[in-house]
């Protein structure tokens, strides 16, 4: 079961409709989930459950934002920011949350993270790290967009990899491995 963190500025309805969707997610396929299920499991009505949310997804958004501030917090609580431990601090975060990356990937919706993960992170990590930057990645400028898009891709993609893999390396590892293509990468193009 998946340990439901950071939600202390949710309502108590959203805590346990968020905790009901984890725990039919780990017994049935998320698609045939229904609203009525979630709220027999959340011990609410759905008029409870509309209140709040239009969709299952909107209790995944609302889910990944929420962690993601303890990813911000994280990073805020570095001290000085580095190439090392931002990517380091990256995988030690999803590491922490790796049951519920295991739970998405189970029903094929790291799709649905993916989609909002450079934003989401931007959003969540970025602004809280470095205030002074533009609100939105899409008002950043074309250079610091196109590296922030870059980077995270990339970073993602070894997530999926890693995720996929089991996790059988270390955030450690994986840094040092990203750090070695860059390198090498600057090495080439010399």
């Amino acid at each position: 079961m998946i340990e439901i963190q950071y939600l202390n500025n949710l309502s108590r309805s959203e805590i346990a409709f968020t905790k009901a969707l984890f725990k039919l997610m780990e017994k049935k396929d998320y698609t045939s989930i229904t609203i009525r299920e979630l709220a027999i499991t959340a011990d609410y009505d759905r008029k409870t459950f509309y209140r709040h949310f239009s969709s299952k997804e909107d209790i995944l958004k609302l889910y990944c934002s929420n962690i993601l501030k303890e990813m911000a917090t994280m990073e805020k609580n570095l001290g000085t920011l580095t190439f090392y431990t931002s990517i380091f601090s990256y995988f030690q975060f999803w590491q922490r949350h790796i049951d519920f990356l295991y739970l998405l990937e189970k029903h094929n919706l790291l799709h649905f993270l993916e989609s909002n993960h450079e934003e989401l992170i931007y959003e969540h990590v970025g602004r809280k790290v470095q205030p002074e930057i533009p609100v939105s990645l899409t008002q950043a400028q074309a250079f610091s967009r196109y590296s922030v898009l870059f980077t995270f891709g990339g970073l993602w993609s070894i997530l999926i990899h890693w995720i996929q893999n089991k996790c059988q390396e270390t955030p450690e590892e994986l840094t040092e491995y990203v750090l070695e293509f860059f390198k090498q990468s600057v090495n080439f193009l010399r």
